[in-house]
């Protein structure tokens, strides 16, 4: 029998039935799978390798987190730092629980949040890479992009709405009792807490998803 890879993930819960959110290198996606079947698949343009992009380019323009490095090696830096990316990205970053991430955000509207906005970390791993440093707010907001405030750009919205529009109503508690997060954006640090969050969140919220207040 030939089998999808990506309902793998569905088998290592033991279960035969779930929804499955992937996301991998270049893209993600959400597979709706029934009895060991795939009867849904959507492919999300969003990847390990554009918060990498992005992470980058954040890293390269903060001439504070740069200062320490001599001049002389400033151009053998950004050279060597590609390689490094995947590595940093799942060292360094970490997502905010909901909560805490409306309060920052709105601390950065007002303004009000000097201390952590001055905030950095060194980054000495690698015999290769001269030290460096990445601020607070690179750390936590290229995971925001995950769970921005456009619904189509928030991981658990496209999950509930896949759940909601291209599930059948009579599998829709089978399935969604089950959510499978695989591939390795989802292991970044606070990604599970921040997806129930926003899961528990959008459920209790946003009155599209009502029918879905009875799925555990």
């Amino acid at each position: 029998k030939i089998i999808p890879k990506n309902i793998f993930p569905i088998f290592v819960s033991g279960f035969f039935s779930g929804i499955i959110l992937n996301s991998g290198y270049l893209f993600s996606s959400v597979t709706v799978v029934n009895n060991g079947l795939s009867v849904y698949s959507k492919k999300l343009d969003l990847g390990s390798c554009d918060l990498q992009k992005m992470l980058y380019n954040i890293i390269l323009n903060d001439k504070k987190g740069l200062e320490i490095i001599p001049a002389q090696q400033q151009d053998i830096f950004k050279k060597r730092l590609v390689n490094h990316m995947d590595d940093i990205m799942v060292r360094i970053l970490y997502m905010m629980n909901k909560k805490v991430s409306d309060e920052y955000k709105k601390g950065l509207e007002q303004a009000s949040d000097p201390k952590k906005k001055g905030a950095y970390s060194k980054v000495s791993f690698y015999d290769d890479l001269p030290v460096f440093s990445i601020s607070f707010d690179t750390r936590i907001i290229v995971g925001e992009r995950l769970f921005g405030e456009n619904s189509e750009d928030n991981l658990a919205y496209i999950v509930l709405k896949t759940l909601m529009e291209d599930v059948p109503c009579e599998i829709r508690r089978k399935v969604g009792s089950n959510i499978i997060l695989s591939g390795g954006i989802t292991m970044l640090n606070g990604f599970y807490q921040r997806f129930i969050d926003e899961i528990s969140y959008i459920v209790n919220n946003n009155p599209q998803f009502l029918r879905l207040k009875g799925i555990k």
